[in-house]
């Protein structure tokens, strides 16, 4: 996966920062509105969270020549405990990007205005963005987060 990289990877809003720290609030609280270098050694430690299983398994699901000759394709819905993801891919002719949108959906347990408890739904993505180069290779440019 490394060859597919540049670093250190510069992630507008330091977005690959909040997606590898995963919610951990000490890390998270050391971010700040200065871009924060995602060098290799980074890559190293935060791999699984950067592509986790679901990215690996998901774009393995993708229809290549459906996304190479209408430009997008979505991958079937998947499963993983309580949650269900899905990839949406699109490649950008003019541009030369691949967009890989991993949306994930999942509820958690919440508190209604009556004091009961519920199940809320959860939506958010995860988008990957490749520049895809003359030769056809893709190179990481950056993450985006939503939801």
């Amino acid at each position: 996966m490394k060859s597919f990289i540049e670093f250190p990877v510069l992630n507008e809003g330091n977005e690959i920062w909040y997606l590898v720290y995963d919610g951990k609030e000490s890390s998270l609280n050391l971010l700040t509105d200065k871009l924060k270098p995602f060098n290799e050694k980074d890559f190293d430690k935060y791999f699984d969270k950067l592509f986790p299983k679901t990215f690996i398994r998901s774009i393995l699901k993708l229809k290549t020549v459906e996304l190479f000759t209408k430009g997008k394709c979505e991958t079937i819905e998947l499963k993983e405990g309580s949650i269900t993801y899905k990839t949406y891919a699109v490649f950008d002719s003019k541009e030369n990007t691949l967009t890989l949108s991993m949306a994930y959906y999942d509820t958690i347990k919440a508190t209604d205005g009556n004091g009961q408890e519920i199940q809320d739904p959860v939506e958010y993505n995860v988008i990957y963005i490749f520049n895809v180069l003359k030769n056809g290779q893709l190179k990481f440019s950056q993450i985006q987060l939503a939801g």
